[in-house]
């Protein structure tokens, strides 16, 4: 046999270590069927699926193409078929690992179908390859807080405040974990901050709204909460591609509940507000609004019902927890209610709301003192909000103890940061009046109502 030539030698070593270079390299991931259009997607109209079919279809031809199996997820967000998302925008990102962009849409997947442990577990892959995406580091203070880990939620916000410095999505963030936290100041400070940025955002003055309502200036939070109603939050993520139908039927179903609540229109709200809570299973605030929907339009029972599934979802949501004892005092549950309310002020002592809850179920119950004391401890822990001393006084005044109405009443008009409403002066008016009090006394009544609210105080002195 003739010697081989050592070109040849050198050349057939190259070529065994090309050949066996992808056995040696990273394995790929084995990849699965594309999931079934029909099965998934089986509410939606012959079009529509005909539509996921075609992209589905593309993915069998080629399975180990990740930008075919994005296509697919992207239709499948289109429509809000979260599972099909979730799947599509996985196989992907296992695809090509090295990108961040499809293991972000397929965390974002998964939160949407209310898996957000899952998401944040994605995220930390996102944050692993591109620590300095900053809408990454909102989202996950945004789903760090719906699982109710203000404090977490708090230092991903401050991350991106770092990355985001000239939009108002990190101080939102920080506004909304500081009022989880009860750091009414703070949360303040942040929604101003987000406010000087974002002045004609809706769901900018919807937050600043609660932290001003929150820290007591009433009047000054009612343009805010009323500019701001049913609004929701518009952030920079220019990896998100938004699915446009499904964001349109999102926005117009949340505009539509939302003035259909305004207007009292209770059962065409209701089917508004369950059609866009199955859009969006892990907003809470859809969950809550369509409880207050449920109370509203007498449905007591479905509320009861409603709030215990929500509450067992959202355990550390203040608001619903307090909602659930409201639904079970609207059908006739008192003693359960007053339980409820309870444990939620063992569990929260130090926020005033459930207080105000506790006096008003009391009061049902004829417990008049325990009632006081109750809205008391509620005008202790939060000066600024006047219902405390407003309730207390209208108790007083439905029991025709009119003298002791109107001092409670008065009181409350000099607690540090007090900014009485017109009903609260209302009150107050009719109580000095049951208390055959002096003309003196009513009129310097009317010239504080009228130095805070002007000529609008005039219809105080109106017939009704």
């Amino acid at each position: 046999m003739l010697p081989l030539s050592r070109r040849y030698l050198d050349a057939l070593f190259l070529g065994l270590v090309i050949a066996l270079a992808p056995a040696c390299g990273p394995a790929k991931p084995d990849v699965p069927a594309p999931p079934s259009a029909q099965q998934l997607a089986g509410g939606l109209d012959d079009a529509t699926i005909a539509e996921i079919q075609q992209a589905t279809d593309a993915v069998d031809s080629d399975r180990g193409n990740a930008d075919l199996w994005a296509a697919l997820g992207r239709a499948y967000e289109a429509q809000g078929v979260h599972a099909g998302a979730d799947a599509s925008f996985t196989v992907a990102a296992d695809l090509r690992p090295e990108d961040p962009k499809l293991r972000y849409r397929a965390a974002i997947a998964a939160s949407k179908g209310g898996k957000l442990e899952k998401a944040l577990e994605r995220l930390e892959v996102v944050l692993s390859l591109d620590g300095n995406y900053g809408p990454a580091w909102r989202r996950r203070g945004t789903w760090l807080l719906d699982l109710g880990r203000a404090e977490e939620a708090r230092a991903a916000f401050e991350r991106a405040a770092l990355l985001l410095p000239n939009v108002p999505d990190a101080p939102i963030g920080l506004a909304r974990a500081a009022l989880a936290l009860d750091e009414v100041s703070a949360a303040m400070e942040h929604a101003r901050t987000a406010f000087e940025r974002a002045p004609d955002e809706p769901y900018v003055r919807l937050i600043l709204g609660d932290a001003l309502r929150r820290s007591g200036q009433t009047e000054e939070a009612l343009p805010h909460l009323e500019a701001g109603q049913g609004a929701l939050p518009r952030y920079v993520d220019p990896w998100s591609e938004s699915a446009s139908r499904a964001r349109n039927l999102d926005n117009d179903l949340s505009d539509r509940a939302e003035r259909l609540v305004q207007e009292k229109q209770w059962d065409a709200a209701i089917e508004a507000l369950e059609e866009l809570r199955a859009l969006r299973p892990q907003d809470s605030r859809v969950a809550l609004r369509l409880g207050v929907a449920l109370i509203g339009g007498d449905y007591t029972k479905r509320a009861e019902e409603h709030y215990d599934a929500i509450f067992e979802q959202f355990p550390a949501n203040y608001d619903i927890a307090t909602g659930r004892a409201a639904a079970q005092r609207a059908s006739g549950k008192t003693a359960r209610s007053l339980s409820s309310i309870d444990a939620i002020i063992a569990r929260w002592p130090d926020r005033a709301p459930a207080y105000l809850q506790r006096g008003s179920t009391l009061a049902e119950m004829n417990d008049i003192a325990g009632a006081r004391a109750a809205f008391q401890r509620a005008s202790q822990l939060d000066p600024g909000d006047l219902r405390g001393p407003l309730f207390e006084g209208q108790l007083l005044a439905k029991l025709q103890r009119y003298s002791e109405a109107a001092a409670v009443l008065q009181n409350g008009l000099e607690l540090p940061g007090a900014s009485p409403p017109l009903v609260y002066f209302r009150m107050l008016l009719a109580a000095q009046a049951g208390a055959r009090m002096g003309g003196e006394v009513i009129q310097a009544t009317l010239d504080r109502a009228r130095a805070i609210h002007g000529d609008a105080a005039d219809s105080l002195t109106q017939r009704r």
